[in-house]
């Protein structure tokens, strides 16, 4: 009833032969333990499917709600706690309760939060030190940027940095452009806006473009030479282009490699081609 009473008052309870079954809004109403217990007791039995559609549509809205997707938050080792606390023996289990009323989203969603936090800090305190230290604080393109918070890494068109390189950075905008030592675009930099980098160790899958300036003879076979001396060490050619001069052509080479050694041993194995001048990297 929503109205409390008195002392005295008198009742008069009407059937309706169409409505046999307990009404959802009954929870805010019944005042006593017991009558909402016996309540969810029916909705939890009576209705299983429908509480189990119902309870995790509910969970999945209230994870979106707080800034998470369910399925992420919902580890094996959280469920695993979860049904411990609750004497639950599956997920329908908890759908079925959360759809009935009987667990709220907040003892459930609230749990696996807090899990995935504690699960993250134990992830943190176990990686290697260094990338613990607080002064790590990016790590893009390869590269380890020291004393900034969520920076965007790029490298030099010019000169082309690979792991290996000894390399400086300088802040530009809103991200940090990495260099070769020795870069002649660093010349037009401010010193106060370079900023301490290195290379992240053992880095071997990632690939990085390199340019590279032969100075070839007029033979022709040379730039097929080239082509298959490349292929032979399954290096990837971005692109390859030869400008004619007077007495020497120059052929203008880009690669991909995954380190400054790869980058020599590149350059030696082109250097034993007949009819190469000068080779150089640029």
């Amino acid at each position: 009833l929503a109205t409390p009473l008195e002392t005295g008052d008198v009742v008069e309870i009407l059937a309706t032969p169409n409505n046999k079954a307990p009404s959802r809004d009954w929870l805010s109403i019944a005042r006593a333990a017991s009558t909402r217990a016996k309540i969810r007791s029916y909705f939890r039995h009576e209705m299983k499917e429908e509480n189990i559609a119902r309870g995790k549509e509910i969970l999945e809205l209230d994870a979106k709600n707080r800034g998470y997707v369910y399925s992420q938050i919902a580890a094996p080792d959280s469920l695993k706690a979860i049904f411990k606390t609750y004497s639950l023996t599956s997920e329908d289990d908890m759908y079925a309760a959360v759809g009935a009323g009987s667990l709220t989203s907040n003892q459930i969603v609230g749990r696996m939060i807090a899990e995935k936090v504690n699960r993250e800090k134990k992830l943190r305190a176990s990686l290697p030190k260094i990338q613990k230290q607080s002064f790590v604080s990016k790590i893009n393109q390869g590269v380890l940027v020291y004393g900034e918070d969520d920076v965007l890494v790029r490298l030099c068109k010019s000169c082309s940095p690979v792991p290996g390189d000894k390399i400086v950075g300088f802040s530009v905008g809103r991200g940090i452009t990495v260099h070769r030592e020795g870069c002649s675009c660093t010349k037009q930099l401010a010193k106060e806006r370079q900023v301490s980098v290195s290379w992240i160790e053992n880095n071997t899958a990632a690939q990085y473009n390199v340019n590279i300036e032969i100075k070839i003879d007029d033979k022709a076979q040379i730039i097929t030479d080239i082509i298959n001396s490349l292929s032979a060490k399954k290096v990837y050619i971005n692109s390859i282009i030869a400008k004619a001069g007077t007495t020497s052509s120059t052929v203008y080479l880009s690669i991909r490699v995954s380190s400054s050694a790869q980058t020599q041993e590149v350059i030696n194995k082109l250097s034993e081609i007949s009819g190469i001048i000068e080779i150089k990297r640029k």
